[in-house]
């Protein structure tokens, strides 16, 4: 696991700015105290990231928000420990401006234009 320290030195480097809203159901909740600690620690010397709180019908939930208006990347709890690393390379596949996108064939290409809403998956991260 890296350091706080290094985890922030690489969203430093970010080139587009980033809005992270944490949602919770209780405004005192532990998990979002801690959560809120954890990214004002990891943020504090970051102008391009910005973090604002909702209330939610749901327990804590982080999301990472781009300027572009694509789909949120949602994180369930409080990101310490491994998850803490995922949310900082979520946070970097975001915030990368252009964004990175892989060359396509015309088949596939011509195949994602006929989707005509938006597509939503879930992806369960563990290091058991």
């Amino acid at each position: 696991m890296n350091s706080l320290e290094s985890l922030a030195a690489r969203l430093k480097s970010l080139q587009a700015p980033l809005r992270l809203v944490l949602k919770s159901r209780q405004t005192d909740s532990n998990a979002l105290g801690a959560t809120q600690e954890l990214l004002d620690a990891l943020l504090a010397d970051i102008p391009t990231i910005h973090t604002v709180w909702e209330q939610a019908d749901t327990e804590l939930v982080v999301e990472i928000h781009s300027q572009d208006g694509q789909s949120p990347i949602s994180f369930w709890g409080t990101p310490s420990g491994f998850e803490l690393e995922g949310l900082v390379l979520a946070m970097e596949a975001v915030g990368v401006s252009p964004p990175d996108t892989p060359e396509l064939s015309d088949a596939l290409q011509q195949t994602l234009q006929g989707i005509a809403r938006p597509v939503l998956s879930d992806l369960f991260v563990t290091p058991t």
